[in-house]
């Protein structure tokens, strides 16, 4: 049509001719191919593997090959010296001698193999894989809730210190805050601890501290 501009998601060989209104004067037929891509779409997911908080660039429905594309990931807007689809978040923070501060604002740009980018970001606000030792619900934002969203748990059981079970959740992330299964308040004390794993490793056991 008479347009400047369009878009289009067929390929093919397209032309334009320019012609000036007032002079009536055509331009040379100019033509060039189009290739069309299709969109893509990823996540970025965050897990533990061992005692390392690793960052993973996932393809939604498939929509690009990760074996065919490049990665520039950027912390705080500074580019971090690993570029593959998945990287050890606390490995990088261990090597380099900036003291970053939390919440930390991570980027990635995906390049497919067409050249198409798209760029993907996350505030990470937490950077450890241990089990906490003890929590404090008080409300105040601060270790509020016993968090192992980042662990893969398949199951977790919580007993007093006389070994009755108190709190047992299955697909377990962070919702225990000091409550019985009943959700009435447990009082400030040790508690122990079964945790198994998704992946089928080996079960562990440990304690807390719930202080009210």
């Amino acid at each position: 049509g008479n347009v400047s501009s369009f878009s289009t998601d067929i390929d093919g060989i397209y032309s334009v001719i320019v012609t000036n209104v007032d002079t009536n004067c055509s331009s040379n037929n100019a033509s060039g191919m189009l290739d069309y891509f299709s969109d893509f779409d990823f996540t970025i997911e965050q897990y533990c593997d061992q005692n390392d908080f690793i960052l993973e660039v996932v393809p939604i429905n498939n929509s690009f090959s990760i074996q065919d594309s490049s990665f520039i990931w950027q912390l705080n807007n500074s580019n971090i010296i690993e570029s593959d689809y998945m990287i050890s978040l606390s490995s990088y923070l261990n090597f380099t001698s900036e003291i970053e501060e939390l919440p930390l604002n991570i980027s990635v740009s995906v390049t497919t193999k067409n050249n198409c980018t798209k760029t993907g970001s996350l505030l990470i606000e937490q950077v450890f894989c241990s089990i906490p030792q003890g929590i404090s619900p008080d409300d105040n934002g601060k270790n509020d809730f016993f968090d192992l969203s980042l662990l893969g748990i398949k199951k977790l059981e919580i007993f007093n210190r006389w070994g009755t079970s108190v709190y047992q959740k299955n697909n377990y992330t962070n919702e225990w805050h000091g409550q019985s299964n009943s959700g009435n308040k447990l009082p400030t004390s040790t508690y122990f601890y079964i945790v198994e794993f998704k992946n089928n490793s080996k079960p562990i056991s440990g304690w807390v501290y719930l202080n009210r």
